[in-house]
């Protein structure tokens, strides 16, 4: 115990040596805002000839508070050390917490520790609204396996690289553990086969690598990720006996996003593809999920102080003998400063639309469209 507290001391003390003989900065600060969402959707599911379509109208009203609070020292030396608490709380009285981050290095090199979302790598402009079809299956791949912010006891070890003004990567590590659902098959009294759902912990390994150039005008990224999720333990309760549990989850993808700014317009396009693979608790593989998203937008000023976005995807969600989900989501949005300081109104409307193909069974389309206005308040 001694040894490891005393290798403890020593690991703490050689990353602040290099501050503790130079002089250094302290900088604290304090910032937030208050959103409000106003939305109206609207959903339809075709059921096929002779029988009537599912349709559902949803009105919402949510928003929250965010609350920043930050931290930095600056050295002489060239060392820096930085942190970020964010909380978060909803208007239905919830609280929670965004980021939480502690970071150190120097300007060719930091590491940053706890939660937090590593490099975006499907952009989508002003996306303040974006519409769901029912039948858009396990949604949007936007190379966000291992991007962070999990909600469960997983957490982020990043290292940034800083090549030049233009270029640098960043390579993300993830791990962790949580809990996790999956079919589990037993026998009864009588020998009669049961099948059920059994939930246990997990744990969490990834990395998740990207790479970025920035001219200024013109920006690319480049990243891939790859994870799994195993059991943590070894063997799992079965009714009256205990089994191997082999539970699995392995994902992998990658993305591509290319930006560029003309003027005072800019646009981007971006797409993805991912895969996920693993087995059940007794060993059965899963189907396979194969995903591809493709997503392109459009932004531009309006006036002095106002923007327009507009923006399209294609998402594709291929469960390996089971269902093929397609589906097209659009959007356009308009923010509007009003005459105060920090206070903006946003409205936005949004179309998509989805259709399920099984391997067996017939096709079906879904279609969904929305209004939204935004109200957000900076502090």
């Amino acid at each position: 115990m001694k040894l490891r507290a005393l290798f403890a001391t020593a690991c703490a003390g050689l990353l602040v040596a290099p501050m503790a003989f130079a002089e250094v900065s302290a900088k604290v600060g304090l910032s937030g805002d208050v959103e409000t969402n106003t939305t109206w959707q609207y959903f339809t599911t075709e059921k096929g000839a002779g029988s009537d379509d599912l349709n559902s109208n949803a009105w919402s009203n949510d928003g929250r508070t965010h609350l920043k609070l930050t931290g930095r020292v600056d050295s002489d030396s060239g060392w820096f050390a930085a942190a970020q608490g964010d909380a978060m709380i909803a208007t239905g009285g919830t609280t929670g917490v965004d980021d939480a981050w502690v970071q150190f290095g120097t300007s060719s090199f930091a590491t940053k520790i706890g939660r937090y979302g590593l490099e975006e790598l499907l952009s989508k402009g002003q996306d303040t609204y974006i519409a769901e079809a029912p039948l858009r299956g396990a949604g949007r791949y936007q190379g966000d396996y291992f991007r962070g912010r999990f909600g469960d006891a997983i957490g982020n070890i990043g290292f940034d690289f800083t090549f030049s003004e233009t270029s640098k990567m960043q390579i993300g590590v993830i791990v962790g553990g949580k809990d996790v659902s999956s079919v589990l098959l037993s026998t009864d009294s009588t020998g009669t086969a049961v099948q059920s759902t059994a939930t246990f912990g997990a744990n969490v390994y990834g990395i998740r690598p990207v790479f970025i150039f920035n001219s200024g005008a013109f920006t690319v990224k480049v990243g891939g990720e790859y994870g799994m999720t195993s059991a943590k333990d070894e063997k799992i309760s079965s009714g009256t006996t205990w089994v191997d549990n082999d539970y699995e989850k392995n994902q992998m993808g990658g993305a591509v996003d290319l930006s560029m700014t003309a003027g005072t317009m800019s646009f981007g396009v971006a797409g993805a593809y991912g895969q996920t693979t693993g087995q059940w608790v007794t060993g059965e593989d899963v189907a396979d999920l194969t995903q591809m998203s493709v997503f392109g937008w459009f932004k531009m000023p309006v006036g002095e102080a106002d923007t327009l976005g507009l923006g399209v995807g294609y998402f594709s969600n291929d469960t390996k003998d089971v269902v093929t989900n397609d589906s097209v989501e659009s959007y356009i949005s308009y923010a509007h400063q009003l005459p105060v300081e920090g206070l903006k109104m946003t409205f936005a409307g949004s179309y998509a639309m989805a259709s399920a193909d099984p391997e067996k069974g017939s096709s079906q389309d879904s279609s969904a469209y929305g209004v939204r206005m935004r109200m957000n308040y900076d502090f």
